[in-house]
């Protein structure tokens, strides 16, 4: 039996390349803000290995640090580590690399790729203690995951992203400006393997930096592959005014909803679902694990419940107002967050905010409203599937509901004064989503990799 991950995370936001992008101090309140709203939350070797932000938070020891809260959200089994079996590269003196733990997959790194391929320059003395010490922790229970497999999910992809209009809006200047680097690209996906190594040194050699939005795209793509090993939904953000949201999972416009008319914030509150008096969203940066799971045991059992229960399409064909009854349900779990915020962090509180619950609002709508305020957003309904064309067509036909439903959102709209914003940015990137791990670029329901 395939086991249920339709609660799932996979913080594609700490891609290596995405670093500069997505400080420490946002990774650990991504992170915070993940395991309080998923089951569980996935990372993987390479961010592990590869994001300067993990490297960092290590050296500094930090009790509140980014890389001592993962390991007690690790230790206490909402995070998982995925570890690969083995470091594939064919064509080179070693094509294969066994890795039966994370420093291994340090050492298979620097046997098959050159310096020109990482993000953080190679360190052995350095990075081989980080990855030890990661081994002491995570080591024993790491997912084990076939690297090959991922990667021809990526290949795949990649070579599918290519021939789409949303990377040609990305490429068009870069390419424009080093003559005959197209024909290079194309050149490179004509390959019969390839990983996102390969696309670094590619661009690196032509001087376009790891900040660009090219860049970050081939990375973007990269997560994809291994939330789809795993059937997570994907955790990322929007970056440098990039609606990657919007791109990758493009809004239905049978079932779009109509954009509020007039002042933008009125209107939308009148279209929230719920609006809460919350504490400063900052204070999330705050939680411990301790405190992360004695919510989530306390107060989340009603919120997981129904959102196990909207990943099961008999369900959702069944209950039309299921996806209000989750709302309601988060509602419920939010308050109890903010409460335990305010009783807990009272001098970090401070004021009441509103924060309005949305249900089956485009992230168009709330970037309207942007200056004003902040954004996230939950994917619920059928995410593992319903992109990629995976349900069935004779339930999908049956049922508009489920249509719908599938490709609904929870989207989270934080109101206060500019200094207040200025530090929840600090903590989560505007514009963050957990969404939905198959985005329409992916090929074919039928070159989706298999469950684990």
């Amino acid at each position: 039996m395939t086991p249920d991950r339709s609660a799932t995370a996979y913080l594609s936001c700490a891609e290596p390349s995405w670093a500069t992008a997505v400080s420490e101090r946002q990774l650990r309140g991504i992170l915070t803000l993940a395991a309080l709203l998923s089951e569980r939350v996935f990372l993987s070797d390479v961010h592990l290995g590869d994001n300067v932000n993990f490297l960092h938070s290590y050296l500094g020891a930090s009790p509140l640090g980014l890389y001592r809260h993962l390991r007690s959200l690790t230790e206490s089994g909402v995070v998982s580590v995925l570890l690969r079996t083995e470091s594939v590269r064919p064509g080179t003196a070693t094509p294969s690399f066994r890795c039966d733990s994370f420093a291994d997959v340090y050492r298979s790194w620097r046997v098959q790729d050159p310096a020109s391929a990482w993000i953080v320059p190679p360190d052995d003395e350095v990075r081989l203690r980080f990855m030890a010490d990661i081994d002491g922790w995570a080591s024993g229970s790491a997912t084990r995951y076939d690297y090959a497999a991922v990667k021809r999910t990526f290949m795949d992809t990649v070579k599918a992203l290519a021939r789409a209009d949303t990377f040609t809006r990305h490429t068009a200047g870069v390419f424009s400006a080093m003559p005959g680097s197209e024909a290079d690209y194309h050149r490179l996906l004509a390959r019969d393997w390839l990983s996102l190594s390969d696309f670094y040194r590619f661009f690196q050699s032509r001087g376009v930096p790891a900040s660009h939005p090219v860049m970050l795209i081939h990375g973007l793509v990269n997560e994809l592959a291994y939330s789809a090993d795993v059937r997570a939904s994907m955790v990322g953000a929007d970056l440098y005014g990039e609606p990657l949201e919007d791109a990758f999972w493009p809004a239905d416009p049978e079932t779009e909803p109509d954009r509020p008319s007039g002042p933008v914030i009125e209107s939308l509150l009148e279209h929230a679902s719920s609006v809460l008096d919350v504490p400063a969203l900052s204070v999330l940066g705050l939680l411990s694990a301790d405190e992360i799971m004695g919510l989530r045991e306390s107060h989340g059992r009603g919120y997981f419940e129904m959102l196990y229960l909207m990943n099961d399409p008999a369900y959702v064909k069944g209950s039309p107002h299921g996806a209000a009854a989750l709302c309601r349900a988060l509602a419920s779990y939010w308050t109890a967050i903010a409460d335990h915020l305010a009783r807990r962090h009272p001098e970090a509180t401070h004021t009441p905010r509103k924060l309005a619950i949305f249900l089956d609002m485009t992230p168009g709508v709330l970037r309207r409203a942007s200056r004003e305020s902040f954004s996230f957003a939950l994917n619920v309904g059928v995410p593992a599937a319903a992109a990629a064309g995976a349900i069935p067509a004779p339930i999908a036909a049956a049922s508009k509901t489920l249509a719908a439903t599938a490709s609904a959102s929870l989207r989270f709209l934080f109101l206060a004064e500019s200094i207040e914003l200025r530090r929840i940015r600090s903590v989560i990137p505007d514009g963050t989503w957990l969404t939905k791990a198959s985005p329409a670029i992916f090929p074919t329901a039928d070159r989706m990799p298999p469950a684990a």
